[in-house]
């Protein structure tokens, strides 16, 4: 489902920014769909990425022989937004799949919306 910009609405531009950034270097937000972990309502999270997805693809696979390991991403669940304290699942409630994002959701490896 593709909401187009007249249809959604942020609690704040704190969260609309962070969603937006969601492939950048840092911090970002985002909702993964009601599942069998999280029953029947979706859950929220903050998420870091060490760098840009962009530049992802010129990391080295092994240093003098060895295999690296990188911690590329991480993610945290969150109930309510880190900058103006709502409650992300009441506000959210009918709209959160406009903080959902399939490649963030593949990457997290959390299950699709039906």
């Amino acid at each position: 489902m593709h909401m187009s910009d007249t249809d959604l609405k942020w609690c704040c531009e704190g969260i609309r920014y962070r969603f937006e950034c969601r492939t950048e270097r840092g911090f970002f937000v985002f909702a993964e769909p009601p599942n069998r972990i999280s029953g029947e309502r979706p859950s929220f999270w903050i998420g870091v990425n060490a760098i840009d997805e962009a530049q992802s693809q010129y990391l080295p696979d092994k240093i003098g022989g060895e295999s690296i390991v990188y911690l590329i991403k991480t993610w945290l669940p969150i109930r309510y937004c880190p900058w103006c304290g709502k409650k992300l699942e009441r506000f959210y409630r009918n709209r959160w799949r406009q903080l959902f994002d399939e490649a963030v959701s593949a990457d997290h490896n959390w299950q699709k919306p039906d």
